[in-house]
């Protein structure tokens, strides 16, 4: 017997850039993700995101959507960023939001990584004030590992 496949356990990331990742096209996830810094990193995608007022509508997809505050570091953290997150979730009607990403890693010194610590509930403070339901994003490597992150 071969193992089954839960898509309620796995939430497909997929780039508005990028259709080829569009998976829900293939297969019934309960839900999608997608990563805000392929949005804000892009104006083609951007212009394209603010054509479609509703997420659901762009992607053809009737079931929740999430956006994920992920991205470069010097994405991150610049205020820009931030503020045009919430401005985006909320305008594109996302369902709920992961937030809020900051680099800290293991390999950088203490009092870095508890300076973004503290700008991290900083900005989920005011995005939790600001936006929909959301869900923490809990993280720590070693800035040397370069695999993708993985959202609990």
């Amino acid at each position: 017997m071969s193992p089954s496949f839960e898509s309620q356990s796995v939430i497909p990331l997929v780039l508005l850039s990028d259709q080829r990742t569009w998976i829900h096209r293939y297969i019934r996830p309960n839900s999608l993700l997608v990563p805000f810094y392929d949005v804000w990193g892009d104006s083609n995608t951007r212009a394209i995101a603010s054509r479609h007022r509703d997420i659901h509508d762009l992607l053809g997809f009737r079931g929740p959507i999430g956006l994920s505050s992920i991205g470069p570091d010097d994405y991150v953290v610049s205020e820009a960023y931030f503020s045009d997150f919430v401005r985006f979730s909320t305008e594109s009607n996302f369902d709920y939001v992961v937030a809020w990403d900051m680099p800290t890693y293991a390999d950088w010194p203490s009092d870095i990584s508890f300076k973004n610590t503290m700008w991290k509930i900083y900005q989920e403070y005011k995005e939790k004030k600001l936006t929909k339901e959301d869900i923490k994003e809990i993280k720590g490597r070693s800035r040397s590992l370069q695999s993708n992150v993985i959202l609990l």
